[in-house]
């Protein structure tokens, strides 16, 4: 069951084999040779350890009648119950796109319009801007009959700072 580092994937070498190797020693043989297992059937780990496992055949009664062999033999007893290592190429695999540079923040509902507060007074400052739409707008009156020339093509919009009064007039 041992790949060897030679082993081509795809086309490629298998760069996986260093975690498998005898040299590793923060994997026990059994999980080395369920890691190889893995890797080579494709398969979750807990599938391949029922695999290793003899299977129990029981009659009507509920009598153990026999005793299979299991379906991959393996050539230490634990690798059907020891723990599961991290396999790598599966842990790519879940992993999900995320954008560090993402913060939420809360507004502090007290400094809410600090800026505006004490320093205007209603009509002291007003902003205005003008667009223009190039799709006629239906006027407020009428059923929706006027010709283009007598529709709303843009309007201006009007910004008071000291009240917060936003307005709109089409033209």
């Amino acid at each position: 069951m041992d790949i060897s580092p030679s082993e081509s994937v795809f086309g490629q070498t298998c760069c996986l084999t260093v975690f498998a190797d005898e040299t590793n020693q923060n994997l026990t043989e059994a999980q080395k040779e369920l890691l190889q297992l893995h890797w080579k059937l494709c398969i979750n780990m807990h599938r391949i350890q029922e695999l290793c496992r003899p299977v129990n055949i029981y009659d009507d009664a509920g009598n153990v009648v026999s005793v299979s062999p299991p379906v991959l033999p393996t050539k230490h007893k634990s690798t059907a119950t020891c723990a599961h290592p991290v396999c790598m190429s599966c842990k790519l695999a879940n992993m999900k796109v995320r954008n560090p540079k993402v913060s939420s923040s809360k507004a502090v509902e007290s400094s809410a319009g600090v800026l505006s507060t004490d320093r205007y007074e209603p009509g002291d400052r007003i902003s205005t801007d003008q667009f223009i739409v190039k799709t006629p707008g239906r006027l407020l009156s009428g059923f929706g009959r006027e010709g283009p020339a007598q529709r709303f093509h843009g309007g201006t919009i009007y910004s008071d700072a000291g009240s917060r009064l936003i307005d709109v007039q089409f033209q």
